[in-house]
């Protein structure tokens, strides 16, 4: 069995790995009047799915941080641009190409905010909204032997990585770790494990996992 930590209804290929996500996604009460704005940066997947105003945006200027936050924005018809690093620094990197003044940044409750810190030094206006929050489990006993069990675990974040080895990780775990990007590799590593970077949106996912 190959788990997906990835939150609820969101496993890339459902039908072949087993969507068993660390925690829960909650969606945050917020108001932004979009018109101030010149470019929208967004997160991730689940910042677009719980953005009161995605039916409001009108910005020509909308960036990534990921393919997966890019799909999810195709899904309301919002075309957007990805760096080519799926990361902060790469979204910094290509905001040095985007001419704007005014930036709104939409994330998850306790992301990160490199972003913005960065923008913030060259940016007239740099803002942020939260629009969800992700919420712990009170007990993880009962998934213990399900991710012992298993032969492979996907994880997709850093708290998904923190909360495994917290609370479910036993030594005798044969299953094989693997990470959607290097930054969530690195987590791993801290642990004392090895650990595969994936490119978990590729259409040949469980073949990279197979033969890895």
């Amino acid at each position: 069995m190959i788990i997906d930590t990835r939150p609820s209804g969101q496993s890339r290929f459902p039908d072949l790995t087993e969507n068993i996500p660390l925690y829960d996604i909650e969606y945050l009460p917020h108001e932004i009047e979009l018109s101030g704005f010149d470019c929208l940066i967004f997160q991730s997947p689940n910042a677009v799915k719980n953005f009161s105003a995605i039916s409001k945006i009108s910005s020509e200027k909308i960036v990534a941080m990921g393919v997966g936050t890019k799909a999810e924005l195709s899904k309301h018809n919002v075309s957007s641009l990805v760096p080519q690093d799926f990361s902060s620094e790469g979204v910094i990197k290509m905001m040095e190409l985007i001419p704007s003044s005014s930036v709104l940044i939409i994330k998850g409750e306790k992301g990160l905010s490199k972003i913005a810190d960065e923008l913030k030094t060259t940016i007239a206006n740099v803002e942020q909204i939260n629009s969800y929050k992700r919420r712990l489990f009170s007990d993880y006993s009962n998934l213990i032997e399900t991710f012992s069990s298993s032969e492979a675990i996907i994880f997709t974040s850093n708290l998904a990585v923190e909360i495994y080895f917290k609370e479910i990780y036993s030594k005798s775990s044969g299953a094989k770790l693997f990470a959607i990007s290097e930054r969530i590799a690195k987590k791993i590593r801290s642990f004392g494990c090895e650990t595969t970077v994936i490119d978990y949106f590729a259409e040949d996912l469980v073949k990279q996992l197979r033969i890895t």
